[in-house]
């Protein structure tokens, strides 16, 4: 049976894991979702993520890809695999990619959003998800200094 590329569009909290990649010392999503879909599909699966995040870090818009010849529609991994991982990842999307179609290697752009939280005393429920900085912040030269970190 031929092999499909399916795309993965994935939002995940990262609070509980190692990161995006394999680890051995602790869960990462990657990991998790291979184990997820080798038991869909009952073959091994490899996903390749679109980029690396640290332990501890979110994403709102990771695409991933694998490979597959399970002849379920593609819409209906994002289903299945919502139905078994933990609550902290959420596929938002599958669908059926080119063949040459790589998350990492045809990505054409990615954001990173840093949230800071400027006030005397943060709320426990914002602090796993904005920097507390109880000072006086300074645009003007936070921008200035954006300049550096811009890159292709």
């Amino acid at each position: 049976m031929q092999q499909r590329n399916i795309r993965l569009l994935i939002t995940y909290d990262g609070t509980n894991f190692c990161g995006w990649q394999r680890q051995r010392n602790g869960p990462s999503i990657q990991e998790t979702l291979e184990q997820r879909l080798t038991r869909i599909t009952r073959t091994a699966v490899q996903v390749n993520g679109a980029g690396r995040t640290d332990a501890g870090v979110h994403a709102q818009g990771m695409v991933a890809n694998f490979s597959t010849s399970a002849i379920m529609p593609a819409p209906a991994f994002a289903k299945a695999l919502n139905s078994m991982l933990p609550k902290d990842i959420r596929i938002l999307m599958a669908e059926e990619a080119a063949q040459d179609f790589h998350a990492r290697f045809s990505a054409k752009g990615k954001t990173y959003r840093y949230d800071f939280f400027t006030g005397a005393i943060q709320s426990p429920l914002e602090r796993l998800y904005r920097t507390h900085f109880p000072c006086s912040f300074m645009p003007d030269n936070v921008q200035a200094s954006l300049d550096f970190l811009v890159s292709t």
